[in-house]
């Protein structure tokens, strides 16, 4: 039943280069065959974690980018807080500004989505917003927000967006944090 794999002499497409593999010896026997079925589970369902990753980053209708500044992160943000779906698209558009120390932190996107929904559930949907004059010192960008929910209460949260360096995402403002602020620190109303 299982096949033996012996070097793949086989021509690929244009996507893929061309490896040899010899995985299995030719004299493989029985008692490997759990071990060469559990490596080849582990490596399917690597693959597919790596694939969803890399199609959830594209489902993104804005990505972060060297011409975004902070203000506009954080409006992206907001816009798709206030319209999320039942299919949480709002939440993945904010975890595509999340930068990389958040996500260390936060964990992958269905981490995320939970921590969104329990901690910071009443920015979901929001249907009014308030944003205070930016503030940008040494790389950080501090953005005051004040939401209305949907049963009138006003919620406040100081926004931090770092501009990265490094990596893939050098120069662009991305969330490295969010915290709630204390209504009565509120200036103006929405």
């Amino acid at each position: 039943m299982a096949k033996h794999i012996r070097d793949t002499g086989t021509a690929c497409t244009s996507r893929c280069k061309q490896i040899k593999v010899d995985l299995l010896p030719a004299t493989a026997s029985k008692n490997n065959a759990y071990a060469r079925h559990l490596f080849v589970g582990l490596f399917v369902l690597c693959c597919l974690m790596v694939f969803s990753r890399q199609s959830h980053a594209s489902t993104c209708a804005v990505q972060p980018a060297v011409e975004v500044k902070p203000s506009e992160v954080v409006e992206t943000v907001l816009k798709a807080l206030r319209d999320n779906t039942e299919t949480d698209e709002g939440i993945a558009q904010v975890y595509c500004f999340a930068a990389p120390s958040n996500k260390r932190i936060t964990g992958p996107i269905e981490r995320f989505t939970g921590m969104i929904k329990s901690g910071y559930g009443d920015m979901l949907n929001h249907v009014a917003s308030e944003l205070e004059p930016i503030s940008i010192v040494d790389g950080v960008a501090r953005q005051h927000v004040w939401l209305e929910t949907a049963e009138g209460e006003i919620v406040g949260y100081l926004f931090l967006l770092g501009k990265q360096s490094g990596g893939e995402f050098n120069d662009m403002w991305m969330t490295e944090a969010v915290y709630r602020l204390d209504p009565s620190k509120r200036r103006k109303s929405i």
